[in-house]
């Protein structure tokens, strides 16, 4: 016989193995509910997914996603500007200031003290680079194509972005990466020069901001 704890504990334990979570998840997830659990919240009051999201972009600004139909494909991008501003929001205490004279410092091969970054500022478009009124916040853009099906038939390419002004570790932290859009698969189209113009279709309605 088991006691409704070690059937309750056991079930929890069963689901965060068959989603794939680590082992130690079990343990976060028991002593967040105690946690919870001491501040008086009982879960038979917890909000469902869809309803705590909908609640949360009431009280936060949520980027709203955007739309376009390219060749009977449906590309969704997100507002530029507003992803920035996300990024920075959740960024700005890694953020490296990059001026003229951020170059010969002690920085590793960290690419604000890279010889292409040197380069940027002595471009015409940069010789009057004002650090009191000034940003440089050099954009890296990183695609990667999966499958979205058991069979991978159906692939969807998401565009990436974050900024070079982030020392490596903070770039290779998932949390200060942003979504700009996702590229469908044209499997509609089978002539490879017309596959490279809906590919960079694409990528202009992605990147229109």
């Amino acid at each position: 016989t088991f006691t409704p704890a070690e059937i309750c504990s056991f079930e929890l334990m069963d689901l965060l193995d068959n989603a794939g979570c680590p082992l130690n998840t079990y343990e976060q997830v028991v002593c967040l509910l105690r946690k919870q659990e001491k501040l008086g919240f009982s879960y038979s009051r917890a909000h469902s997914r869809d309803k705590l999201l909908c609640l949360l972009r009431q009280k936060f600004h949520c980027p709203r996603i955007h739309s376009t139909t390219i060749s009977k494909c449906e590309v969704f991008s997100f507002p530029f500007k507003d992803m920035l501003q996300d990024l920075i929001d959740s960024s700005w205490k890694h953020l490296h200031s990059i001026t003229p004279h951020s170059f010969g410092h002690s920085h590793g091969d960290e690419l604000w003290n890279s010889k292409w970054m040197a380069d940027t500022f002595r471009l015409p478009t940069h010789n009057d680079f004002n650090p009191d009124t000034d940003v440089m916040l050099p954009i890296i853009l990183y695609l990667d194509k999966t499958g979205t099906d058991v069979l991978q038939r159906y692939s969807l390419e998401p565009l990436l972005f974050t900024t070079a002004a982030l020392n490596r570790e903070s770039r290779e932290n998932r949390r200060f990466w942003r979504h700009l859009g996702f590229i469908p698969s044209a499997k509609s189209t089978e002539d490879s020069r017309d596959s490279l113009q809906f590919y960079h279709k694409c990528l202009a309605a992605i990147l229109n901001d």
